[in-house]
């Protein structure tokens, strides 16, 4: 036990270094802001979702939804749009979108000593692939396709998908059937600055 926390310690330590990047994203003092990206399109009447296969840590080798960190500066649905341009080559001529996030999570990840190595405040946005839309795998995704509902919760029962795929693309799923999740003009039209 005591080997192991040392180790943790250890690793602690060399993750709290900087980088040309920035301050290290292991072993932060506050959770991180990030965003993710529920992209949803209908074939023969099914929803299917898009997850990229994760090409770094944490959940490297997972599937995920497209997302990553906030930019100093950058708002979120800027970084939204950053991500899924980054991760899955879309852009706003190949989706449309909801334009504020529709819940947030968390993502916590420790390491084998029991200490967190990454916490993440995720907000989770939504919008709708445009017919054609064709993702291509890019910066730190290693792979992007197309998955059903069904698809997922076997995932992430099996452990291949991160984190809580499963329930946040269920939400988005439940919200937009109940017409309460929309995107581009229809959702402008039902969120007047003064309903806000």
């Amino acid at each position: 036990m005591r080997v192991r926390l040392m180790c943790g310690l250890f690793a602690r330590a060399a993750a709290l270094t900087t980088n040309a990047a920035g301050p290290s994203r292991e072993y932060g003092s506050i959770p991180r802001a990030a965003v993710a990206v529920c992209v949803r399109r209908s074939a023969t009447g099914l929803p299917w979702y898009l997850l990229i296969q994760r090409g770094k840590a944490p959940g490297k080798g997972k599937w995920s939804l497209p997302g990553g960190g906030i930019e100093l500066g950058e708002g979120t649905a800027a970084a939204a749009r950053r991500e899924l341009q980054e991760e899955c080559a879309l852009d706003d001529s190949a989706v449309r979108w909801s334009d504020r996030p529709f819940t947030t999570t968390d993502a916590i990840y420790h390491d084998e000593g029991g200490a967190v190595q990454f916490h993440y405040l995720i907000a989770q946005f939504y919008c709708e692939a445009r017919e054609g839309a064709s993702p291509v795998a890019g910066d730190d995704a290693l792979d992007a396709k197309w998955w059903s509902l069904d698809e997922v919760a076997r995932g992430a029962a099996d452990g291949k998908v991160a984190g809580n795929c499963d329930v946040v693309l269920g939400r988005a799923e439940a919200l937009r059937q109940a017409g309460l999740l929309s995107c581009g003009a229809e959702a402008q039209g039902r969120l007047a600055p003064s309903s806000l």
